[in-house]
């Protein structure tokens, strides 16, 4: 199996590469190229990647604009945990528009005095003017 890896030849490139003199003269000591390794990694971690703290009290006259408080409020909602199955549908009833009759049941009128008129005690009597029916023949 050696055999067959050390027979391979490995194919090369044969451009050239055009390298500035100055990073030529920087990547030839290694001294040089550690020096920028370290750079690098230091500009990336002084690079938060936008991330602002913000003090509460730091401004009194100041409030934050629409887009930050959608920026905020999406970072937050990101890092929700997964729903379950219980709470999609708890949120789906919350959003979804109620019945009348779900609407009288959460009133809970029967627990209002009895001189407090509303829509279960509501008591109206026969018209007293009869409508002519128009009937078609």
């Amino acid at each position: 199996m050696d055999d067959e890896i050390s027979g391979a030849v490995r194919r090369t490139s044969t451009r050239s590469r055009k390298v500035a003199t100055k990073m030529a003269a920087a990547l030839a000591s290694s001294d040089n190229r550690t020096q920028a390794e370290i750079a690098r990694l230091e500009a990336l971690e002084n690079d938060n990647g936008g991330v602002e703290t913000v003090e509460i009290n730091d401004d009194d006259d100041a409030s934050l604009d629409d887009d930050e408080e959608a920026y905020i409020q999406k970072k937050q909602s990101m890092s929700m945990k997964r729903k379950t199955r219980q709470g999609k549908a708890r949120e789906i009833a919350r959003k979804n528009p109620r019945t009348f009759l779900e609407l009288v049941n959460e009133a809970n009128l029967d627990a209002l005095p009895p001189h407090v008129p509303n829509y279960l005690r509501a008591a109206v009597g026969p018209p007293s003017i009869t409508s002519r029916r128009n009937f078609c023949t």
